[in-house]
């Protein structure tokens, strides 16, 4: 992070007691900052990938057909990676999603349910109309987290509804990169 978001989010959104003063921030972003100019170079290489056992390749020819039928063609193939070869930039968590999939997965085959659905589930998304002026509607939506889109569906009434995005992160390979979001 740059210094004057790291002094902004140190000082507005961690829990410090007392609070941080904007002097007191920037003395430790400086601190911190210092430790991590002083590691050593780190190799990056891409994550190694791991072997999908029969099952977990079963439920992948599933996962790939379910997403066939829902016109997603871009998906060439399921890799299972090792996390610990990941070199990781990431400067917020979505912690709430994270504590979810976690109370999923409690043992190394629950993975693949929350992470590749075979199934398509609904969920009912609440939603307001409001008619402000006599020319506009406004409508808004309460989405549970940021995977929720509005899309474009001619065969339904409102042409639009509500729905929640596949849950999978795309991997790519480059030389000797591996790029994953």
């Amino acid at each position: 992070m740059k210094r004057d978001a790291t002094i902004e989010f140190l000082c507005n959104e961690c829990a410090f007691d007392p609070r941080l003063s904007e002097a007191d921030a920037a003395v430790l972003r400086s601190e911190y900052r210092a430790r991590v100019d002083a590691l050593p170079i780190r190799i990056q290489n891409s994550p190694r990938e791991l072997e999908l056992t029969f099952d977990e390749g079963r439920h992948v020819v599933r996962f790939t057909s379910l997403l066939a039928s829902r016109g997603v063609r871009d998906v060439l193939d399921v890799v299972k990676l090792d996390f610990l070869g990941l070199t990781v930039l990431q400067h917020f968590v979505a912690t709430d999603r994270s504590k979810a999939v976690t109370h999923q997965v409690q043992k190394s085959a629950d993975w693949l349910g929350p992470l590749l659905p075979v199934l398509p589930h609904s969920i009912t998304i609440p939603y307001t109309v409001q008619q402000p002026a006599a020319m506009t509607t406004c409508i808004e939506f309460e989405l549970p987290h940021a995977e929720f889109v509005l899309q474009a569906n001619p065969a339904l009434p409102a042409n639009f509804p509500v729905v929640e995005r596949f849950q999978y992160a795309s991997f790519m390979k480059y030389t000797d990169r591996a790029f994953l979001s």
